[in-house]
């Protein structure tokens, strides 16, 4: 069937769920940031310790579900995308040999990212890692956005199988990783969850506990005169002398509680 038969049949047999809306974060130059790890361990396939091999950053799609927190978050084993009847692609973009609970890695390649987390749908798999493809891999990676294409809203909306790219240097460790796999009697498993988001932005609060200290000095400092009068410290004379240059001025009662409402 064509691809547009394809994901209006997927649509109706998915779950009704809520697409991932995590805030994007940026850093300074307006860059995207990663927001979601994958754990990646190793266990004998003879049986023994579970090992972790590295933690690597990735990028959750804008449809499906978010990934959870690690306390809830579940291994599942990987495995590469392998197309039906013996197919060489490694994109996920056609019907893909059953998956049956695992976690399919795939390259991005030219079809959609949407495309291709239906199609680890429709294989049973748990989830989907997606390897981004840049030619220069040394240089300072930005990844991608992983939006739900013009016209499928109503698809992406249904997704029950989150997806997250990882960078193009990962990417290569991993199919490295998966096709020594074999040969070392390993089974390779990944955890995805998210990456926490601050509930209070540090520098944000350094900014605003400055303003507060300036205030409070300042209000401090603004009173002196006052308790000086007041204690018999300062004369009424020489207070009268100072304050005639600004007799004219037009002048507001501003206290320390106007101060740090405006804080």
């Amino acid at each position: 069937p064509n691809m547009r038969q394809f994901l209006v049949v997927l649509a109706a047999a998915l779950q009704a769920v809520s697409a991932c809306d995590w805030p994007l974060l940026t850093d300074s130059a307006g860059r995207t940031l990663p927001d979601a790890y994958v754990r990646i361990t190793t266990i004998p396939r003879a049986g023994g310790v579970e090992t972790e091999r590295a933690i690597l950053m990735g990028k959750a799609s804008s449809f499906g579900p978010c990934p959870p927190m690690l306390d809830s978050a579940a291994a599942h084993p990987i495995q590469m995308a392998k197309e039906l009847n013996g197919g060489a692609g490694t994109e996920a973009c056609n019907e893909l040999e059953k998956a049956s609970g695992s976690i399919l890695f795939a390259d991005r390649g030219t079809c959609n990212f949407l495309n291709k987390t239906l199609r680890a749908f429709a294989a049973d798999a748990s989830g989907m890692i997606i390897g981004n493809q840049r030619g220069n891999i040394t240089e300072e990676e930005e990844l991608p956005l992983m939006g739900c294409p013009d016209g499928f809203d109503g698809v992406c909306h249904n997704v029950t199988v989150s997806a997250v790219i990882i960078t193009s240097h990962d990417k290569l460790l991993l199919q490295e990783w998966l096709t020594n796999a074999t040969t070392e009697g390993m089974t390779l498993h990944a955890t995805v969850y998210q990456r926490a988001h601050p509930t209070i932005d540090p520098s944000s609060f350094v900014i605003w506990l400055l303003g507060t200290c300036t205030v409070v000095a300042g209000s401090q400092l603004s009173v002196v005169k006052d308790r000086a009068q007041a204690t018999g410290d300062l004369s009424h004379a020489a207070a009268g002398a100072e304050e005639d240059d600004d007799f004219a001025l037009a002048t507001q009662d501003l206290t320390m509680a106007h101060a740090l409402g405006f804080v």
